[in-house]
């Protein structure tokens, strides 16, 4: 079974991609598998990615606020679209070992009203949306403001990286730690458990 098939993503869908451990990764092979079956999709973000590197069949966008008619157009020619509003102009210090093909800057991603807007204008197309950001840890205690799903979304899919259970609850596992801990009621150190996972 493919892994979209799994999710249940249809075409058309739009699905936010939220939590720690393997969203970057999970949206590449999805539009790998909608791109082979000759679905349009796109891969964009409402925080901040990584920006990719496209593959022959791919392209990559960059504008504020894209107009429908470009999107479409591209998507025409490339039916693996990447979109986002900007390259940040300072190297992202940690690249090396991404998970998906990329250059050494993230890019910004659409504010979600330009987001709503995209989807009403563009039918039938498949969005895929990284919604949450984790700093690289397999856990993660939201913020407030997190995550930032737009309006549109049809589905939200939340990911957590299963091999962090049995690691101590630290900065390299879980983000946002000192939250973690108070709200967890342990201390630094302990052992991530399965219901630790479920609390976050």
């Amino acid at each position: 079974m493919k892994l979209y098939e799994a999710l249940g993503i249809r075409p058309g869908d739009v699905a936010a991609f939220v939590g720690a451990g393997g969203k970057t990764t999970a949206i590449w092979r999805i539009q790998g598998e909608l791109a082979a079956q000759g679905t349009r999709s796109i891969l964009t973000t409402t925080t901040k990615i990584m920006e990719p590197v496209m593959p022959p069949d791919g392209a990559l966008m960059l504008a504020t606020r894209p107009e429908a008619s470009r999107v479409a157009d591209l998507l025409r020619r490339a039916p693996r679209l990447a979109l986002a509003s900007r390259r940040l102009s300072e190297p992202y210090p940690w690249h090396d070992d991404h998970p998906v093909p990329s250059r050494y800057f993230k890019v910004d991603g659409l504010p979600t009203d330009r987001l709503d807007e995209l989807v009403t204008q563009l039918p039938g197309v498949t969005w895929l949306i990284e919604a949450d950001g984790a700093k690289g840890c397999g856990l993660k205690l939201p913020a407030a403001h997190e995550p930032v799903i737009p309006g549109c979304a049809t589905k939200v899919v939340v990911l957590a990286y299963l091999e962090a259970l049995g690691r101590p609850l630290d900065e390299t596992t879980v983000h946002r730690v000192a939250d973690a801990t108070r709200v967890l009621g342990v201390p630094t150190g302990t052992p991530l458990t399965p219901e630790m996972f479920a609390r976050c």
